[in-house]
């Protein structure tokens, strides 16, 4: 728990300069050439909301109670808690719509589109690494 201050902003970091790099490969066929690091930019701040989902949970934490919003899971003998809830996913998706289609000038479907391959591109290399280290530490069962 004490490296947290550290560890979180720095997770934070290197998931949003994933993002960014897959923003830029997904809109590199567009009419705007943005940088990566104009990307990098614009992943920080379309991810804000999760930023302010984190300090929900830390005052709630603080007070010893669970987030409203607290979802729990449980995998074989596996409890999880999924601290983004759908509603703070859904506020940053739509931040990236609508960024994206500013940028690009392009329509909301060709801009929902690329935003969902974006996010498939950063979740779900995420989620086979998750996988494979809970198979590896629950002993490949």
């Amino acid at each position: 728990m004490r490296w947290a201050p550290v560890t979180w902003p720095i997770g934070f970091l290197v998931f949003a300069a994933w993002m960014g790099t897959c923003f830029f490969l997904v809109c590199r066929g567009t009419e705007s050439q943005l940088s990566w690091s104009q990307w990098f930019g614009f992943c920080v701040w379309s991810e804000l909301p999760i930023v302010f989902s984190s300090a929900l949970d830390v005052v709630f934490a603080a007070k010893g109670q669970n987030r409203p919003l607290l979802f729990e899971i449980y995998v074989q003998d596996w409890h999880f808690f999924v601290i983004i809830t759908a509603i703070f996913s859904m506020w940053t998706f739509v931040l990236q719509t609508q960024g994206l289609r500013s940028w690009t000038s392009k329509g909301i479907g060709v801009c929902i589109g690329r935003v969902l391959l974006a996010n498939l591109m950063t979740v779900v290399p995420i989620a086979l690494v998750l996988f494979a280290f809970l198979s590896l530490i629950s002993g490949g069962a």
